[in-house]
């Protein structure tokens, strides 16, 4: 008896140390695979780094600072002159006084990304100064993460809504139209990203207001945040879409025409490089690139023919 009882507990040894190098071995898996995301994050952010580096240089070469100051000037009295003749209907601010360049490819990316690129500009458009309104959308319990935001200095966060919260008041379209009407743009705790969508709905990403991600937690020190949600809550956003054609916005009308051409080079490299780099989409594929504000004309700053149009070009000229 006492023999079976032996066996008993060592054959239960043997299945207990097994199930721990399971365990172990899972946990190293993860480990492993955390470590190689990491890893491909890292290259993946130095691809982009060098991409926007080069094409910073191209675009300085090949497009000319002066003329895009003079096409921002042509665009800003264009504005005042719409302000003037519609100053009885109230134009609004928010919808006419944004610059957005604008780029087309001739060989659209395969695999276009969602997720907005982040680029914070050399002069934001978004500030305390323009009273920028930005929402977060947090992870739950989210009452911790609101009292730590509210003890940093960051201007331009005028709410923080918890996830649960959100599925909670925000069920309506008009609830959530309201939401979009009352702040200028959206972070988005990354750790509740890829769940807003189905919160959210069309509404959101119809209009193009998407949620930007952010990392939130983890941060060595308080400070350490509060620059990060300060950067992140001035910065220009990027959404990419199925192309060709591309947009982002630059600036307002009301800022210093040099000031919007540094603006327009930051973001024309962030913007191409973003999505070219992961395909390797080089810089003849760029056709065109214009600048306009509101319902105005596009302004050509920079048109590059393809080779089929300069072959047709040259039989013609035969």
């Amino acid at each position: 008896m006492v023999k079976k009882v032996k066996q008993q507990e060592k054959q239960e040894e043997v299945v207990q140390t097994k199930k721990n190098q399971d365990i172990v071995e899972a946990a190293v898996e993860v480990d492993q695979e955390e470590s190689y995301t990491v890893k491909q994050k890292k290259e993946n952010a130095k691809k982009l780094l060098k991409a926007i580096k080069k094409l910073d240089a191209k675009i300085k070469s090949s497009i000319d600072k002066k003329q895009v100051i003079k096409a921002v000037e042509a665009l800003q009295k264009y504005q005042q002159d719409q302000k003037s003749k519609n100053s009885a209907k109230k134009l609004l601010q928010d919808e006419d006084s944004f610059i957005h360049v604008n780029f087309t490819l001739n060989q659209v990316p395969e695999k276009p990304t969602p997720r907005p690129l982040q680029i914070n500009l050399p002069h934001p458009f978004h500030s305390k100064a323009h009273n920028t309104r930005v929402c977060v959308f947090v992870k739950d319990p989210s009452r911790a993460i609101k009292n730590e935001l509210q003890d940093l200095k960051i201007p331009c966060i005028a709410k923080v809504i918890g996830y649960d919260k959100l599925k909670r008041n925000f069920k309506q379209y008009k609830d959530k139209r309201k939401l979009l009407q009352e702040y200028d743009q959206f972070l988005a705790d990354i750790r509740v990203y890829k769940m807003l969508p189905e919160a959210l709905g069309r509404e959101f990403y119809g209009q193009k207001k998407y949620p930007c991600p952010i990392k939130i937690h983890g941060h060595k020190t308080p400070k350490d945040l509060q620059k990060i949600m300060n950067k992140a809550s001035q910065a220009a956003y990027f959404i990419q879409g199925n192309g060709p054609n591309y947009t982002v916005k630059i600036g307002r009308t009301s800022q210093d025409p040099k000031e919007l051409a540094d603006n327009f080079e930051a973001a024309l490299s962030h913007a191409i490089a973003y999505v070219t780099y992961h395909e390797d989409i080089k810089y003849s594929k760029i056709q065109q690139v214009s600048i306009k504000v509101g319902e105005s004309p596009e302004l050509p700053l920079f048109n590059q023919l393809t080779k089929s149009e300069i072959l047709a070009y040259l039989d013609i000229q035969q």
